[in-house]
């Protein structure tokens, strides 16, 4: 029993950290696309160092929340160093700013969350779904008139769910098929929270550099 709820825990920990992957890969996309986009078209003019402050403030803002999310998975916090200059000038803190290594990282974890983290939890995620949809089919397979045009669910190609047997039948195949989803679902959520703290985490090197580094933990 007891062995059971540690597997239903860790279970809905990957599938919870999944959905906030797919929340936050629509906020990263905006955020880097959104933010090259203006700099880009601004940096030909004065106004364009300001832009890629902001925008690189941006990206520190939004993988705060990536970091939190795979920390929490991970149950370890991903730490963070950032480079501050010794003047507040507009200038010196764009040149710091721009070779400081955690704003690439930033960046490269922004665009690799919104396309391939996105891509990889939705599969798992289908993949539940799936799993329960079949699961539940003998509660809900006789409300839909036409079975023949539901793909994949009540159509599964071999066969067509248009009774009782068929039903049940489609309950065991979810059956079968739901371990294979729960364990999808852990090797894509750990696998993503090994690569944020990766990508995310600090260089040795970069802890320890001649600008005032402000360290936090997420």
């Amino acid at each position: 029993m007891t062995k059971l709820v540690s597997l239903s825990k860790v279970a809905g920990r990957d599938l919870a950290y999944l959905l906030v992957i797919l929340a936050l890969g629509v906020l990263d996309c905006l955020a880097w696309a959104v933010g090259l986009s203006v700099t880009a078209t601004l940096i030909v003019v004065i106004v364009g160092v300001p832009a890629w402050l902001v925008t690189a403030k941006v990206f520190r803002r939004t993988t705060v929340l990536g970091r939190r999310a795979a920390g929490w998975h991970r149950r370890t916090p991903i730490p963070v160093a950032y480079r501050e200059p010794n003047d507040g000038g507009v200038l010196a803190r764009a040149r710091v700013v721009t070779a400081d290594p955690q704003t690439w990282r930033d960046l490269r974890w922004l665009v690799l969350n919104s396309t391939v983290g996105v891509m990889l939890a939705s599969a798992a995620i289908t993949v539940t779904g799936l799993a329960i949809e079949y699961i539940l089919t003998p509660a809900y397979y006789w409300a839909l008139s036409h079975p023949s045009h539901q793909y994949v669910t009540l159509n599964l190609g071999v066969y067509t769910v248009r009774s009782v047997g068929w039903a049940f039948l489609t309950t065991g195949l979810g059956l079968a098929l739901l371990p294979f989803a729960l364990w999808l679902n852990h090797v894509a959520a750990d696998g993503h929270a090994r690569l944020a703290a990766r990508i995310l985490s600090p260089a040795a090197g970069d802890r320890l550099n001649r600008y005032q580094a402000i360290t936090s933990a997420a």
